[in-house]
């Protein structure tokens, strides 16, 4: 059985909460990785942070990124695998919360790796290549199907900034509806 400690990324670079986005998007640029995981002191993962977070947290604010910090906008959850654990399981994890790449984490949640799609993607290849399956079209094809499906909106409540964004989003709306 294919555990996810064969197939993550094991060179992590990390972020923290009061980091700014300028630092980040610098490590994102140079290490050409499109997210990123926030840990606290002891390395335990308390939130992942996208490029997209950046870009929409910039505009949402109107502020410089050097102003920005990665905890005004991370959201809080964090859906993550363990090292130990069959890959079906990541896969199973990112279809269901339409995520492209998961944390790797020990028991104490300490960052160990990051499982990408990309990852996934990689290893369906070298499988159709060779005789040995374990992973699967299939499996592969409906995980990406089900992470690239469109997101209804929710409103997260574990941020002030996801708050005044979805207040935004609504209040343009309504000014919308009204227009038509």
């Amino acid at each position: 059985m294919l555990r996810v400690q064969q197939l993550m990324i094991q060179s992590v670079q990390v972020c923290q909460s009061e980091d700014s986005f300028d630092a980040v998007a610098r490590l994102l640029w140079d290490h050409d990785i499109g997210a990123i995981p926030v840990v606290d002191g002891e390395r335990r993962v308390v939130a992942m942070l996208t490029d997209r977070d950046i870009c929409i947290g910039a505009y949402m604010t109107g502020r410089p990124l050097r102003e920005i910090r990665v905890h005004e906008v991370m959201s809080r959850a964090v859906f993550s695998v363990r090292a130990e654990q069959p890959v079906d399981v990541g896969l199973q994890v990112m279809r269901e919360h339409q995520v492209r790449r998961v944390p790797v984490t020990d028991a104490q949640g300490r960052v160990l790796g990051i499982l990408s799609q990309n990852d996934l993607i990689t290893e369906a290849a070298r499988e159709r290549e060779s005789q040995h399956k374990e992973l699967g079209a299939p499996a592969i094809t409906a995980s990406l199907a089900a992470i690239g499906r469109s997101r209804s909106l929710t409103i997260p409540t574990t941020s002030r900034w996801h708050g005044a964004c979805f207040r935004q989003h609504k209040a343009a709306c309504r000014r919308t509806q009204m227009a038509d």
